[in-house]
């Protein structure tokens, strides 16, 4: 790819900044109105997931890029993305 590793960490982390801010939106939202109750679960989940993920992401930067790193961070990407279906299917009544 023409880019850099650096370049793209940088762009990276800036959508991470953006995802964590809406996640932290999301999950204050949900605590705060008991109808959500039945998501609450899923938030914690989503929430050590996304930690997780960032710890990941960081010691992976900050250790030259590893590739057992890049394979935990993408099955973590894919442990993300399964907690964020299933928050989706609980709030729609479909779980």
């Amino acid at each position: 790819l023409p880019f850099a590793i650096t370049e793209i960490a940088r762009v990276h982390g800036s959508v991470v900044v953006i995802f964590l801010l809406l996640v932290t939106l999301f999950g204050t939202q949900i605590f705060l109105h008991p109808e959500t109750k039945a998501l609450q679960p899923w938030a914690r989940l989503l929430a050590l997931v996304v930690v997780g993920q960032a710890a990941l992401g960081w010691t992976q930067y900050f250790t030259g890029v590893p590739e057992i790193l890049v394979g935990l961070h993408i099955a973590g990407a894919t442990a993300l993305w399964a907690t964020l279906v299933k928050i989706w299917l609980t709030a729609a009544g479909s779980s």
